[in-house]
């Protein structure tokens, strides 16, 4: 008789304990290799925990919903026959998505003995009319979370926000040209994520401060010498933000289908562990909802945040002439603390020259080979 531990894994970056979601498997039964024993829920996402082998399940604690458990500890293992092969642990957990829930109904203070305010011609509501009309919203682990990083921003970083725009006319003309050929060979549509993120670690390279974290006890920055490239991804539970990891050695066509990965997986609920945390630089992209201008949140602990907003037609000059151009307002949140203002304005006019220089984003390929592999 053999046995393989059943080991609590860790959804991210910093996070120690996870509560259990649902139970699936309950102890003394039998399981196949890859079954799912049971669901965990933290800050970071909800995943499934699978068996590691076929056997017998044997926790070595009563596990039960709402019970915490410690991160990477093992509960329990399953006992596999001599006759049974285990196969290595290849399955990794994924996020499963999770339904908000609703709490109690808010107390209520006593009703004013004063007489209310009567409107004529309108009725007044009675307290159970009231009450019907009111109910409460607990606030969901994805939203904790948001709101904690939201707090710690504002207690330690020192946000400044600058502008630029760019005409996006030859990114637009590139993916009139390249774009069937590149949904062909890749099944996937060349959108504009790419161009930017590509920017943006090319800007880096000239910019590193745009990249670094400040430790605020130590009072001393880390600098990176790769990009975690957090992508803002509007999913069912909220806005999570997942990392293409090493963005700095991928090609335009790599960073494309990269970003189209994170994305899907993150809508679906299937992100894994190691797409989370560790992230050095964020772009978000509000102009998918129809924002034209926003000043975009810091993803604590990192020192700034690309904006991406809509694209309008706008009237331009050009030459001396006036001509219609696709139009984009940028924005660059920073912490000021990290990054002066010289330094952020360069890097954002760096990232503006780049996309309205679409060539300048590759090295020593056409775009055409870039996007396509030729």
């Amino acid at each position: 008789m053999k046995e393989v531990s059943i080991e609590v894994p860790s959804p991210g970056e910093a996070v120690h304990e996870v509560a259990i979601e649902e139970v699936s498997v309950q102890n003394g039964e039998s399981v196949s290799d890859g079954d799912v024993l049971f669901t965990i829920e933290s800050d970071k996402a909800s995943m499934e925990v699978c068996a590691p082998a076929s056997g017998v399940v044997k926790y070595t604690t009563e596990i039960k919903e709402e019970m915490t458990l410690k991160c990477n500890s093992v509960i329990g293992h399953i006992e596999v026959s001599d006759s049974t092969e285990v196969k290595p642990e290849e399955k990794r957990p994924e996020p499963k998505e999770q339904e908000g829930e609703v709490g109690p109904e808010p107390a209520h203070k006593e009703e004013s003995t004063e007489p209310a305010l009567t409107i004529p011609g309108r009725k007044q509501q009675t307290r159970e009319e009231k009450e019907a009309a009111m109910s409460q919203i607990m606030v969901d682990r994805f939203k904790a979370a948001a709101i904690r990083n939201f707090e710690l921003s504002q207690e330690h970083q020192t946000p400044v926000t600058t502008f630029n725009e760019v005409d996006l006319s030859m990114i637009a003309n590139a993916r009139r040209v390249h774009g069937k050929s590149f949904l062909d060979k890749h099944e996937v549509k060349l959108g504009y994520m790419s161009f930017f993120a590509r920017a943006c670690v090319l800007a880096i390279k000239d910019f590193p401060l745009i990249n670094a974290q400040l430790d605020n006890k130590k009072m001393e920055y880390t600098m990176f010498n790769y990009v975690n490239l957090g992508i803002a991804v509007s999913t069912d539970k909220g806005l999570m933000v997942p990392n293409v990891r090493n963005a700095q050695d991928l090609s335009l066509a790599e960073m494309e289908l990269s970003i189209y990965d994170i994305a899907k997986r993150g809508r679906e609920g299937k992100l894994k562990p190691g797409d989370l945390g560790n992230g050095t630089f964020t772009i978000t992209n509000g102009g998918v909802f129809g924002s034209m201008l926003s000043t975009p949140m810091l993803n604590y602990p990192q020192s700034a945040i690309l904006g991406m907003h809509n694209i309008q037609e706008r009237v331009v000059v050009v030459d001396g002439k006036q001509v219609v151009r696709p139009m984009m307002y940028l924005a660059l949140t920073y912490d000021h603390r990290v990054i002066n203002g010289k330094e952020s304005v360069s890097f954002l006019v760096r990232v503006k020259t780049l996309l309205e220089n679409p060539g300048d984003l590759i090295s020593g390929n056409s775009l055409e080979k870039e996007l396509l592999g030729l």
